[in-house]
């Protein structure tokens, strides 16, 4: 009660269980974790199929602490039809706009598919990045 009120009818296990992903580099500097943790209502548990550990003690220990970082549907027989989704976002760069663009998507077990060409994947691309060995970069 003293934590979610007093109508039970209204408490939210997602409340209580909120996703928080430390981002790899910056989520255990103090002035930055904040500022580049991910944190969302959540729901699952250790024994779900939607798994989601919790930090099991201290003042919030129904936190979500670990999670699938990549959920993927691969139909060997007809690849055009696989599925993904990335915890997060695109990006590791918390000022990019791709850096939680998925994050509501994945907490909702909703995926995205890959492109069935190069055509369909530039039409609707937000850019391009081209990756060049370090060999073929002149000194």
């Amino acid at each position: 009660s003293e934590d979610y009120g007093g109508t039970p009818s209204e408490w939210r296990w997602g409340r209580a269980h909120m996703l928080n992903a430390r981002h790899a580099l910056f989520g255990f500097v103090p002035l930055l974790r904040d500022f580049t943790s991910l944190r969302i209502e959540t729901d699952g548990n250790s024994r779900t199929v939607n798994k989601a550990s919790i930090a099991g003690r201290g003042d919030r220990p129904f936190t979500q602490v670990a999670g699938p970082g990549v959920r993927a549907i691969m139909p060997l027989g007809d690849l055009s039809k696989a599925r993904f989704i990335v915890a997060g976002g695109t990006s590791g760069n918390p000022y990019s706009r791709f850096f939680d663009n998925l994050l509501v998507a994945w907490r909702d077990i909703r995926y995205i598919t890959f492109a069935a060409d190069r055509a369909a994947a530039e039409k609707d691309a937000a850019g391009t990045l081209t990756l060049v060995p370090k060999s073929a970069v002149a000194k």
